[in-house]
């Protein structure tokens, strides 16, 4: 049902096509998805593997972050009409929301590795804007909203969370 929602590019198909593009019988996709949300909820639940395992493996600095960010969502891209499901599916929240503890864990090791003289409440300030500007919602407002270019989009996000570093060492005492 993925490669359907990715060729249509969204979440507009009947339950008669999925069973059809998966090669199961109606009944049988009814038994494991009883309806039509149960299907996008799991696909949605894919894009979320999909995304997690497709970030880019290289080091992170602040310095390349703009470089990073672009081939992360290039690559996030790749598989649009997944990520499109996921926002629009109920269960896609939960999904994304559930990843948070883990994004921010990181992005605090990242944030303290680049610069370990910020301490406090600041910190947490900078993690969740910097989440919240990397975020596919983030890219897909870009996209759809800014139209604007992937390239772009990384650079603005990428400069928001320089700027916060910047300001957060000019006021550290």
């Amino acid at each position: 049902v993925t490669d359907l929602v990715s060729t249509r590019g969204d979440c507009d198909f009947t339950m008669p096509e999925a069973a059809d593009a998966s090669g199961v019988s109606l009944r049988t996709l009814y038994r494991y998805y009883p309806t039509r949300q149960d299907l996008v909820d799991a696909i949605a639940a894919v894009a979320d593997h999909v995304a997690a395992s497709n970030l880019p493996k290289t080091e992170l600095a602040l310095d390349d972050f703009a470089a990073w960010l672009t081939d992360g969502w290039r690559t996030l891209l790749e598989q649009e009409a997944l990520i499109r499901a996921q926002h629009t599916s109920p269960s896609g929240a939960q999904i994304r929301r559930a990843r948070i503890p883990f994004f921010r864990d990181v992005t605090r090791a990242l944030l303290l590795e680049e610069a370990p003289e910020l301490e406090g409440p600041i910190v947490d300030d900078i993690i969740d804007t910097t989440l919240l500007v990397v975020s596919s919602s983030a890219l897909l407002e870009y996209l759809d909203v800014l139209e604007i270019s992937v390239e772009r989009a990384a650079r603005l996000s990428a400069d928001v969370v320089a700027r916060a570093v910047d300001d957060a060492r000019k006021q550290k005492p």
